[in-house]
């Protein structure tokens, strides 16, 4: 992996480039991972990705930043190229609290189930 001038917590955190370490990608975070990806054909490779592609879907990036697995390469290449549905797919505008709301079963009373006696 290329040695880079700036540290953790910056857009060019070298653990950026991990599948999987950075979750969702801010709009620099994302850029940054975009360019290391073009440049680096292994890195390419790791991610999933044909090495010789030029272009990478922004959906197929993200997918890998926040479900890849560095250790199970097969995981990340289907994030690289297979769309979630939409259920799972990332809500960049969500706050967390929203999205754990959105996944929690919705509550049944005695009255919803409309039982007959």
């Amino acid at each position: 992996m290329p040695k880079l001038k700036n540290g953790p917590g910056s857009a060019t955190d070298h653990r950026l480039l991990e599948p999987g370490w950075a979750g969702e990608l801010a709009p620099d975070e994302f850029e940054f991972v975009q360019a290391e990806l073009v440049k680096d054909k292994k890195l390419a490779f790791a991610w999933g990705f044909r090495p010789g592609a030029k272009r990478r879907a922004e959906w197929a990036i993200r997918q890998v930043a926040y479900w890849g697995d560095p250790e199970h390469r097969t995981t990340t290449v289907g994030l690289a190229r297979n769309k979630l549905l939409e259920s799972y797919e990332l809500n960049l505008q969500a706050t967390p609290k929203e999205i754990d709301a959105a996944h929690q079963p919705e509550e049944t009373t005695d009255a919803d189930l409309d039982l007959e006696s």
